[in-house]
């Protein structure tokens, strides 16, 4: 089938727009689970719930059907942003999940148990507005790699490899 230039472009705006939406819905479902699922775990409500079925965290969370990384992920975003930093889970909702898991090293530590800011809350807001910008995943890693080593003149140095053409090891 072949497209025309404004059927490209059509397609491409409805595609941002879905992309945006998703990502939304992602965060605030997320975080509004992450906060129940944070009081369980910090609470030990799933004792409360059913001691013989949930006796710890990782019953529960299977009972949900959930993968255990992905609750771990889900609560300690939850505990760096809105716990830690202060943010609203809505004005969170706006930022690409993706961006917020590029930065969140760069903005929290762990410790003594809890996630803590170690950025001021105007640096952390310029992270914040970097990520609410239409600045890329990839361009924000960079950005974080470029703010670790500071600014420097680029050496270059090539590598050359060879790939299996059937499984795809390559060596030097």
């Amino acid at each position: 089938m072949s497209y025309t230039n404004t059927e490209v472009n059509k397609i491409d705006r409805e595609t941002h727009k879905l992309s945006e939406l998703y990502s939304e819905a992602r965060i605030k479902v997320g975080m509004n689970l992450a906060e129940k699922l944070y009081s369980i775990e910090s609470n030990k409500l799933y004792l409360k719930i059913n001691e013989v079925a949930y006796p710890n965290f990782n019953a529960y969370i299977a009972s949900l059907g959930m993968d255990y990384h992905a609750v771990r992920e889900l609560i300690s975003t939850y505990q760096c942003f809105v716990l830690a930093g202060g943010y609203d889970i809505e004005f969170l909702s706006k930022i690409n999940h993706y961006k917020l898991m590029t930065i969140k090293p760069e903005l929290f530590k762990k410790k003594n148990g809890k996630y803590e800011m170690i950025k001021s809350k105007i640096e952390a807001n310029k992270w914040i507005s970097s990520a609410k910008s239409d600045i890329s995943v990839n361009d924000l890693k960079q950005l974080r790699r470029e703010t670790k080593i500071g600014e420097h003149e680029h050496e270059w140095e090539s590598r050359v490899y060879k790939q299996c053409i059937h499984c795809g090891l390559r060596v030097k």
